[in-house]
This record gives structure tokens, C-alpha cells and sequence, in this order.
């Protein structure tokens, strides 16, 4: 007879993450060739990491996916994704590297981002530096870009629309607080002035 009891192996819908993913690879070094590691983890948007390095040694590289922003560094519009590389390699260790990554298409249009705006962000000395994306595939699930980088950090992947590329950004105000948005409320205040001043003009005549 079949025993009673409930069945415990039931599937449950996997809650979406918050906290960070890593993916984590041991690897030996070479003083004279590159050495490149696969990131086989789906929601990790980089693919692949290639490092040169002037060391011998064996390390260990955590890649890391923050699904909201890191505390240590500051925010960014336009943001699909938020990243560290961790090792124990020194500056000095670390020669150059490149990263591979891949942006769904459905994030580009969703948001209607152009596919040749997309970047690879570096946090660097408190602030993000823009490292240029080269174009490498595209198929059905997205696009595939490679940087170059310099260093290990914080990396965000980011994209622009056409209407931020467009002459009408300068009618976007910036931040509130930031010394770009006074000088834009400086700039609309001179408009209306000049605006008022013909107005008064033209009934002066």
C-alpha cells in the first residue's frame, strides 16, 4: 500500500534576487599569455573576462551582479546592470584586461535605447568613467559588446535613447541641487526675460 503523507518536493516560484550574485573562478596565471574566464551564470551580464598580468600565480576572481545599485558608488540613469571584479591582484599585478558582456534586446527596446550608445561605466577615483563598447553579434536574445578595460572595480552597463542624444536634452532639466540646474535655471530665466522685453515692446510701438 501507498504510504500517506504530504508531498514536500512541490515547485515554487523562484522570488526575484536581491541580494548579489557572484560567480566565482580560480585561475593560474601566465606571464606570457592571456587568461580568460567564462562567466556561466544567466543573470550575470558579463560573459567573459580576459586578464593579462605580469604574475605567476594561481587567483581567485569573484564577478559580482548587484540587482540594485552598490552602496560604494554613486547612481546612474540608464543603468541595465551594476558589477564588481574582485581579485587579490595588485595595480601594479594587473597589465589590462577586457571584458565580453551581453544586453537583452528587450531592455533596449523597452526603454528605447539605441543599440550603438552602449557602454561599459568604470568607477574610478569616486567617479564613473564611459569605456567604450565595441560591437561584436547580435542574435534573437540580445547583443554582444567587448571593452577594454584597465582595471578591476565597479562596472555598470548603460545605453542612451535617441530623444538624450537629441537637441532637445538641453531642454531636460538636470538634477535638482547640482550646479548644472542652476545654470539651467539661470539660462531659462534670461529666455522668459528676453521673451517679456519684446512683449513689452511690441505694445510700446
Amino acid at each position: 500500500s501507498s504510504s500517506g503523507g504530504s508531498n514536500t518536493s512541490e515547485t515554487t516560484t523562484p522570488i526575484p534576487t536581491t541580494l548579489p550574485v557572484i560567480f566565482t573562478a580560480t585561475i593560474n596565471l601566465s606571464k606570457d599569455k592571456s587568461t580568460i574566464i567564462k562567466i556561466e551564470d544567466a543573470t550575470i551580464s558579463i560573459k567573459q573576462l580576459e586578464i593579462d598580468s605580469d604574475a605567476e600565480r594561481e587567483i581567485t576572481v569573484d564577478i559580482i551582479y548587484f540587482p540594485s545599485k552598490p552602496e560604494y558608488v554613486t547612481e546612474l540613469s540608464n543603468a541595465y546592470q551594476y558589477l564588481q571584479i574582485k581579485s587579490l591582484l595588485t595595480e601594479n599585478e594587473f597589465n589590462k584586461g577586457k571584458i565580453t558582456f551581453e544586453v537583452p534586446n528587450t531592455w533596449l527596446l523597452q526603454n528605447n535605447y539605441l543599440e550603438q550608445t552602449v557602454a561599459l561605466q568604470v568607477f574610478r577615483n569616486g567617479e564613473w568613467k564611459e569605456v567604450k563598447a565595441k560591437f561584436v553579434s547580435k542574435d534573437q536574445e540580445g547583443i554582444t559588446y567587448e571593452s577594454k578595460i584597465k582595471e578591476l572595480s565597479y562596472f555598470a552597463i548603460t545605453a542612451k535613447s535617441e530623444l538624450e542624444l537629441s537637441w532637445f536634452k538641453s531642454l531636460i532639466p538636470p538634477k535638482i541641487g547640482t550646479r548644472e540646474f542652476v545654470l539651467f535655471g539661470i539660462i531659462i530665466g534670461i529666455a522668459i526675460l528676453i521673451a517679456v522685453y519684446f512683449l513689452v515692446r511690441e505694445k510700446d510701438e
